[in-house]
C-alpha cells in the first residue's frame, strides 16, 4: 500500500513537472492549481461517423489537398506542353527597281509525335503519389478517431465497473469495521478489505487520467476540440489527497490481554473481566507529504 502511495506521489510531481516545462516555467518556482477546477471525466464521445467531417479542417489535410491542386496543374502544363509549337510568319520585301516580294513561313519543332513523354509521365507519377499519400493520411486519420473513440467508450465501462466495485468495497470496509469494534470481526479480514478499497481507489484514478489521456488523443486525431456532454462537479482536493484519506479505525489490540494494574478494587474492573481490550491507534500519515 505504501509503495502505491508513494509511486503516485512521484507520479505528481512528475507530472508537475511536465506541466511546468510546457508553461515555460522553472522547476523550482512553485505552481498552485485552483480548487475550483472542473476536471471532464464523464464525457459522452461521439460516434467515430460523426467526426470523420471534421477532418477536412486538419491543416495537414488542407496542405496536401493544396499540393495535389498544385501538382494537377503541373501535370495538365505538361500533357498540353505535349503539342507541338507552330509558328507562322509572313514577309515582305522591296529593291530600289520598286519591286517587291511577299513570302510565308510555317516552323514546326520537332519531334512531332514524341515529344514531352518524359516529363509528362513525370508529373504524372508525382501526382499519382501525392494523391496515394492524401488517401492514406486520411484512413490513418479515420483509423486513429475509431481507436479513440473505441478506447474512451472502454474506458467509460472500466471506470463505472470500478465504481461500482469502490462502492460494494466501501460498504464491506464499513461492516467489517463494525464488526471489529464490537469484538466479533476478523482483523486480517478487515485490514484485507482495506487494502482492496484503497487498491480500487487507486485504480479509479488511474483510468479517469486514461480517460483524460484518450479524449486529448481523441482531439488531436480529429484536430479540434470537442466538447465533453457531462462533467464531474468540482472538487475542492486532489484525487490523490482523497486517496490518502483512508483512515483505519481503533480495533482492538491483540497483544493487550491483561488487565491494566490499577489500585482499584478488581470486583470493580468489569470492563478488564469481560475482556476488553485496549484500542489499537490509528496508523499516522503525517509522514507522507502530499505534494502542492
Amino acid at each position: 500500500m505504501r509503495t502505491t502511495i508513494l509511486a503516485t506521489v512521484q507520479l505528481e510531481r512528475d507530472q508537475q513537472l511536465q506541466l511546468k516545462r510546457v508553461l515555460g516555467l522553472p522547476a523550482d518556482v512553485p505552481l498552485d492549481l485552483h480548487p475550483g477546477i472542473t476536471l471532464p471525466i464523464d464525457g459522452e464521445p461521439p460516434e467515430d461517423y460523426e467526426l470523420f467531417p471534421l477532418l477536412d479542417y486538419r491543416f495537414d489535410l488542407q496542405a496536401q489537398r493544396r499540393a495535389f491542386d498544385s501538382q494537377d496543374q503541373a501535370y495538365r502544363a505538361a500533357v498540353e506542353a505535349q503539342v507541338p509549337a507552330t509558328v507562322v510568319s509572313g514577309a515582305r520585301a522591296r529593291d530600289t527597281g520598286n519591286v517587291g516580294t511577299w513570302g510565308a513561313g510555317v516552323a514546326v519543332d520537332i519531334p512531332l509525335f514524341d515529344r514531352n513523354q518524359g516529363n509528362v509521365a513525370l508529373q504524372r507519377a508525382t501526382r499519382d503519389k501525392l494523391y496515394d499519400q492524401y488517401v492514406q493520411t486520411v484512413f490513418e486519420a479515420r483509423s486513429d478517431v475509431s481507436i479513440a473513440v473505441t478506447r474512451l467508450r472502454v474506458l467509460e465501462e472500466q471506470i463505472d465497473a470500478t465504481q461500482l466495485s469502490v462502492q460494494s468495497q466501501n460498504q464491506l470496509v464499513e461492516t467489517y469495521e463494525k464488526l471489529v469494534e464490537e469484538g466479533s470481526g476478523n482483523v486480517l479480514l478487515y485490514y484485507q478489505a482495506f487494502n482492496d478499497l484503497a487498491q480500487s481507489r487507486v485504480q479509479l484514478i488511474q483510468l479517469q487520467r486514461d480517460f483524460i489521456d484518450a479524449w486529448i488523443t481523441l482531439e488531436n486525431a480529429v484536430g479540434d476540440h470537442i466538447p465533453m456532454t457531462r462533467t464531474e462537479p468540482a472538487e475542492t482536493i486532489t484525487p490523490l489527497e482523497e486517496a490518502l484519506q483512508l483512515e483505519l479505525p481503533n480495533v482492538p489490540s491483540p497483544t493487550d490481554e491483561q488487565p491494566p494494574k490499577t489500585n482499584k478494587d478488581p470486583t470493580d474492573n468489569a470492563d478488564a473481566s469481560n475482556g476488553v481490550r485496549a484500542p489499537l491507534p490509528s496508523p499516522e500519515r503525517s509522514s507522507l507529504e502530499v505534494p502542492r
